[in-house]
């Protein structure tokens, strides 16, 4: 029979149909086929599928790395991602709407959090772990036992007190009855173990499964059981997961007899006879520009203009009027072409405006009421210090340095000075935490100087004030130095000249008239160092550490703030940006209006 099968909204086409009778044994296959598919996805995780994201703690790495592969082996078409890191830290990112699937941490309280922000359902815990000694390979300080920890001679690494790992340290260090004072507190257990892989530090209060992990590289010294303590892990699917299924089927995994051999192997223990602790809750805490100086000209490329002196004869006077008459009218038509294109205005509108919002944004958070009672914290007060402290030394290195090496750039006529230059600037673009870990191989207790510089005159900077200083002059001294030897370039040397003509030897020339006539841009460039010291962040944890009062600065309080008294870090970024503005509003109105012009 002949039927009319729309195939558009306005219009029809004429197709033959078979009969309806000849139809039923096709749809019959159709229902069975797709029945067994809807039973084989149910049933049959093999039939699961998509991308997982799971947010583990760091102490899971090894662990749940070889757990995701078993898991995409039996699903081929599942691909899991990880990202670990400080359990406060993937709790606020969770709570804060970071897509995820999956949460495993190494406290309950932060699986908590996550819940009672109605971001995860039921969790269930699946493992439990134990702290213990790890000392480098060869164990140089000989440590033999935890009452060792205790002497001031051996170099201590622990995680921030609000770490599970850093909570379950003070607890032992509590049972055991002795007084530890570390040299760094490190954001995570992974961060704690890698600060003695390096040799670093003399030992470090880890988990039993990082020492496990790390194999060769580090030895184990057991703690008493009657005075370790330990944690369990809790793991749960996030409300809202676009792949709950997929989500369950890993949790399932871990659950299995097949995940607890992998987490047993690794040195997990049972959750049943694990003897965990019952910690307290967790509130754990847990970076190029270079300034311009536009200095206004006369129109004439040149920096001032002569001026009339009274008494001038006539016809100076009427060559002077006609000059001025001249100036005027070319300068009209250059004003009419200054005018900006609408195009380039509005993309000017929405730079200023990407620029500008997230400062207002963080004005309008700031906890104005209580700024005063977290800036009078002593915490927060020796941060604060700390950093004012380290910034203005690093300038001052940079200074002392940087000057010297600027000249050299703008005025040495050696070749290889364009790739000295490079080198020089290369800072300013390399990412911090990488100049730490070079300044780590470099000047660490094992590094290519550092070793020397210990054994030969027992001096580390890693985990000091000065290595924080260090750290800072790094990154900004090359600020000063591009500021300075532009301003070199460009300084009329006749000057110079002159006054070695008259017998003026070179540190005189550069006293008396160099240093003068490049002050302004030397102030600037010690500003926009200062700032960039001020908030460096990167190399600073990487190479000094984290410890109160000693080389934690205000950046770093800021971050380890952020995960658990949001408000609080709000209001140090306030102080902060308070900070760093004020700089540079004296830099441009007060400081910086020279007669000369100086490039930048």
């Amino acid at each position: 029979m002949r039927r009319l099968v729309p195939t558009g909204p306005d219009s029809t086409v004429s197709r033959i149909l078979p009969h309806p009778a000849k139809l039923f044994p096709c749809v019959v296959a159709v229902l069975l086929t797709a029945a067994c598919g809807s039973s084989t996805g149910s049933d049959d995780p093999e039939a699961l599928g998509g991308d997982l994201t799971v947010l583990a703690s760091a102490s899971l790495t090894e662990t749940f790395t070889e757990l995701g592969e078993q898991f995409e082996t039996a699903n081929p078409s599942a691909h899991v991602r990880f990202s670990f890191g400080a359990g406060s830290t993937l709790a606020t990112q969770i709570v804060q709407g970071a897509p995820a699937d999956v949460f495993a941490s190494a406290s309950v309280n932060h699986m908590d959090t996550v819940v009672e922000a109605g971001k995860a359902g039921r969790s269930v815990v699946f493992a439990s772990n134990m702290l213990t000694v790890a000392v480098p390979a060869g164990n140089p300080a000989h440590v033999t036992s935890l009452e060792d920890l205790a002497d001031p001679k051996v170099t201590v690494a622990v995680c921030v007190p609000k770490a599970p790992c850093g909570r379950l340290a003070a607890r032992v260090f509590k049972n055991a009855g002795i007084a530890v004072t570390p040299v760094t507190q490190e954001v995570d257990v992974k961060a704690t173990l890698n600060k003695v892989v390096l040799g670093e530090v003399d030992a470090g209060l880890v988990y039993v499964t990082d020492v496990k992990a790390a194999g060769r590289k580090v030895e184990g010294i057991a703690i008493p059981e009657k005075v370790n303590a330990s944690t369990t892990y809790p793991i749960g699917v996030i409300e809202g997961s676009s792949h709950s299924r997929l989500a369950q089927a890993f949790v399932d995994h871990v659950l299995s007899e097949e995940g607890k051999a992998v987490l047993t192997r690794a040195g997990f223990s049972p959750p049943e006879g694990s003897g965990s602790a019952s910690p307290t809750p967790d509130n754990s805490s847990g970076d190029p520009t270079t300034g311009t100086t536009n200095v206004p000209s006369n129109g004439r490329g040149t920096t001032s203009s002569p001026r009339r002196a009274p008494g001038l004869p006539s016809r100076r006077r009427q060559g002077a009027a006609l000059r001025a008459r001249g100036r005027t009218r070319r300068s009209a038509p250059r004003s009419q072409t200054a005018q900006t294109p609408a195009v380039l205005s509005l993309c000017a509108c929405l730079a200023v405006g990407f620029l500008l919002l997230p400062l207002i944004a963080l004005l309008t958070n700031a906890p104005w009421g209580d700024l005063p009672r977290i800036l009078s914290e002593p915490g927060t007060l020796d941060a604060l210090q700390l950093s004012f402290l380290t910034a203005t030394a690093a300038t001052g290195t940079s200074v002392l340095l940087g000057v010297p090496l600027a000249w050299v750039l703008a005025r040495s006529p050696r070749r290889g000075t364009g790739l000295l230059r490079a080198l020089v600037t290369l800072p300013l673009v390399l990412p911090p935490v990488v100049g730490g870990v070079a300044l780590l191989m470099a000047l660490g207790r094992t590094g290519l100087l550092g070793r020397h510089l210990d054994s030969w005159f027992h001096i580390t900077f890693p985990f000091t004030t000065p290595g924080v200083v260090l750290a800072e002059t790094f990154v900004a001294m090359p600020f000063l130095v591009v500021t300075v030897e532009g301003a070199l370039r460009s300084v009329d040397r006749s000057a110079e000249e002159a006054a070695a003509t008259l017998g003026a030897s070179r540190l005189t020339v550069l006293r008396r008239i160099t240093l003068p006539l490049v002050a302004p841009s030397l102030l600037a460039g010690g500003i926009l160092c200062w700032t960039r010291a001020l908030g460096e962040f990167g190399a600073t944890i990487t190479f000094a550490g984290n410890f109160p009062g000693t080389t934690q600065t205000m950046p770093l309080s800021v971050y380890l703030a952020l995960e658990n008294d949001p408000d609080a870090a709000v209001a140090l970024s306030v102080v902060l940006l308070g900070a760093c503005l004020t700089s540079l509003l004296l830099l441009r109105n007060h400081w910086l209006r020279p007669r000369t012009s100086t490039v930048l």
